[in-house]
């Protein structure tokens, strides 16, 4: 999935579709992060060797199947809403001004 939140700024929920931004970008005559920005949800040891280095979002997926199960028990006997947040971070690189 990709959310386009405005002409210059890309967010990809798949990593190894980022990756593929930077090639198709150039082939339309634009740039990275000069003409588009890209950001990726989560993080891999290869992200910083793309070119240009892919931004990404770290998110600490083994604390969601935790956080899931407190909410589903905290929610099955309760109408009231609940929040978790599960810890990320963001790590600007290359593909990002």
């Amino acid at each position: 999935m990709v959310i386009i939140l405005s002409s210059v700024m890309f967010i990809c929920s798949l990593i190894h579709i980022a990756i593929g931004v930077p090639r198709r970008s150039m082939s339309k005559g634009l740039a990275i992060p000069e003409d588009i920005a890209l950001i990726s949800v989560n993080d891999i040891p290869t992200a910083k060797f793309t070119f240009p280095s892919l931004s990404t979002v770290r998110i600490h997926a083994e604390m969601m199947d935790t956080r899931g199960e407190l909410l589903a028990k905290g929610t099955r006997w309760s109408n009231s809403a609940t929040t978790s947040h599960v810890p990320s971070k963001l790590k600007l690189r290359g593909t990002t001004k």
